[in-house]
């Protein structure tokens, strides 16, 4: 009988928990992307000003790139996008450093994936570096 080589460990295919986690991170960004076009289709029925508004997509946009990105690297298994992923997962807590209350959906998504992350670091990779001259 001839080996199955399709198994994760063997085939140096991404696991599937990677692959979970990466496309956590793909969906986010692409759910950050529709909520700066929602933003934008209304402007008019905000109550903020043009300069709010612009920053606000700016950053929605900027965030959606982000995950996006982020979620590619960890599909390739580079250890970056393990530290961008972190970045990401920890950014929820920031507003309670500064005495902001946190609901426990928050929380539990941040330590979820904080799991998942940890249970996958091992298995991301330095990206190879490029040849020097000589």
């Amino acid at each position: 009988m001839m080996p199955d080589n399709r198994f994760a460990p063997v085939s140096g295919a991404p696991s599937l928990l990677i692959l979970v986690a990466a496309w956590n991170f793909i969906l986010n960004g692409a759910a950050n992307a529709f909520l700066a076009i929602l933003m934008l289709a209304s402007a008019r029925r905000m109550p903020v000003g043009p300069a709010v508004l612009a920053t606000a997509v700016a950053l929605r946009l900027a965030a959606a790139g982000g995950l996006f990105w982020t979620g590619r690297l960890l599909q390739r298994r580079e250890r970056r996008g393990g530290w961008f992923a972190l970045g990401f997962t920890l950014l929820p807590l920031l507003p309670a450093l500064f005495g902001a209350r946190m609901d426990w959906v928050t929380i539990v998504w941040t330590l979820v994936s904080l799991l998942v992350l940890a249970s996958v670091w091992d298995d991301l990779t330095e990206p190879d570096a490029p040849e020097g001259p000589g």
